[in-house]
């Protein structure tokens, strides 16, 4: 058996986090304090166990083809009705 994904870390503008953070919210995903050292560059958002860290940056870097991918077992269905 292998080994959960902890977190992944997204390069957001600081002006967009309280939109990624309501859109991660659909997601089953609550915001959480990040440590006090990294809370002036961060936000923070996680879900079971899993983290999503949104490091602000004036210019986010964005791979052309980069993507998270989630599991939402149960949740699909409903998850599928609150993005729409």
């Amino acid at each position: 058996m292998g080994r959960a994904l902890q977190h992944v870390a997204l390069e957001v503008r600081r002006e967009d986090v309280a939109a990624e953070v309501r859109f991660w919210a659909v997601l089953g995903f609550a915001e959480v304090a990040p440590p006090v050292a990294l809370a002036q560059r961060s936000a923070w958002v996680a879900r079971e166990g899993a983290q999503i860290h949104l490091l602000f940056a004036d210019a986010p870097a964005v791979p052309p083809s980069g993507h998270v991918a989630l599991d939402l077992g149960e949740d699909y269905d409903a998850t599928t009705k609150r993005l729409h």
